[in-house]
């Protein structure tokens, strides 16, 4: 059994492209999409998504960190590139280097591009108001300060953003909170003169809820890749989207032995065996990014059937029980994200199985997984996130 045979997630480029024109056609007239990229596109391989999002209509790519970036110019990505995280200030010289467009929220980071201006090169950034998230920005009543900063810096400030922390909540009284100190910001700051090419905030959540405002640019990350964002409260104002699962998850089986009553099955023995049973042992752990939080609690498809995991999932094997499966044999694919004759495992299933957020099961996924490619000009498989 060679190492794509192990385990391997299959990732379909035709997906992320239908997925794309699908949210683009729902945006407002004249607006934009951002692919939002980080953490190796979600788990699901960097570049191959970057190219299939752009290739769909993209205009901008959406990083955590300034890594990130320089990793997509030197792959040839020429797109607009934003580094939604805080950068530090000595991270100045390599946005500057390679054409990086900054999130800035505080004096210091300003500064420091500002060094950059003063030695010759040309920056653009934009505003990241604090609206209520926490973890970055200027507060609202600061950002007249913070743009007045930046002009006499000599950056070119061309666009306003801030990030909803409860959009997919199920009251709308802190996401009304956020989008009026936003809008509040913004006419603040267009009294001082400022004029915004992109005005952005909206994530998943917020574009299937039409909460656009004054939006233009629009950054969604978990819908492009096929994965529903669960919505609380009332959704009645949800946007359909027919959007198309792009990931899918297998492993092997590579042993089915007979067990007896009371037998216990996996560390700790958690589960000890009820009666007689067949058990499959499927070549998938949390070494490979099945998420231990899932033991006891999730199931794969082997056979088109369900089969339950047993006891606690080792690092590197699962077991599940198959003797409702008489067909199952060694060899056979387990299906632990995708379909199989008419059942389905989703990435919605398992994160709700397993306490996780949907975020969490596919950026886990290891190094020691292969990426597989389909539907697109991407065929090769690509063994891990290092490309």
């Amino acid at each position: 059994m060679t190492a794509e045979q192990r385990a391997w997630a299959e990732i379909s480029l035709a997906a992320i492209a239908h997925n794309v024109r699908s949210i683009l056609e729902s945006l407002p007239a004249e607006s934009e999409m951002m692919a939002v990229v980080k953490a190796d596109a979600y788990g699901h391989g960097f570049l191959p998504v970057t190219r299939a999002a752009l290739q769909a209509g993209c205009s901008w790519l959406g990083v955590a960190a300034v890594g990130e970036g320089i990793r997509l110019r030197e792959n040839g990505v020429n797109a607009q590139i934003a580094v939604l995280a805080p950068c530090a200030p000595d991270e100045a010289p390599e946005i500057a280097e390679y054409g990086l467009t900054c999130m800035v929220g505080d004096p210091e980071i300003v500064r420091a591009l500002g060094t950059q201006v003063a030695a010759g090169k040309s920056i653009s950034v934009h505003l990241d108001i604090d609206t209520g998230m926490g973890r970055s920005g200027t507060l609202a009543e600061s950002a007249v300060d913070l743009y007045q900063l930046a002009i006499r810096c000599g950056l070119n400030v061309e666009g306003v953003s801030t990030h909803f922390s409860d959009a997919d909540g199920a009251s709308p009284e802190h996401t009304d909170m956020q989008i009026h100190a936003f809008n509040c910001a913004c006419r603040a700051l267009r009294a001082e003169g400022a004029v915004f090419r992109w005005v952005h905030m909206s994530n998943s959540a917020a574009t299937l809820r039409q909460l656009q405002g004054e939006c233009n640019l629009f950054r969604p990350g978990l819908i492009m890749y096929g994965i529903n964002c669960p919505l609380g409260g009332n959704s009645s104002q949800e946007v359909n989207l027919n959007l198309r699962r792009v990931l899918s998850l297998y492993a092997r089986t590579a042993s089915i032995r007979h067990l007896p009553v009371g037998h216990a099955i996996g560390y700790g023995a958690t589960h000890r065996l009820a009666g007689p049973a067949r058990v499959a042992t499927v070549t998938i752990g949390y070494g490979d990014g099945y998420p231990r939080a899932l033991s006891g609690r999730a199931d794969m498809l082997i056979c088109g059937q369900r089969a339950p995991v047993l006891g606690r999932i080792s690092m590197d094997q699962t077991v599940v029980d198959v003797t409702h499966i008489p067909e199952a044999k060694p060899g056979d694919i387990a299906v632990c994200i995708g379909d199989m004759d008419g059942e389905e495992v989703t990435v919605n299933e398992l994160a709700q199985r397993s306490g996780l957020i949907e975020h969490e099961i596919t950026t886990g996924l290891s190094l020691r997984i292969p990426r597989r490619y389909t539907g697109g000009h991407e065929s090769v498989t690509q063994l891990g996130c290092n490309i």
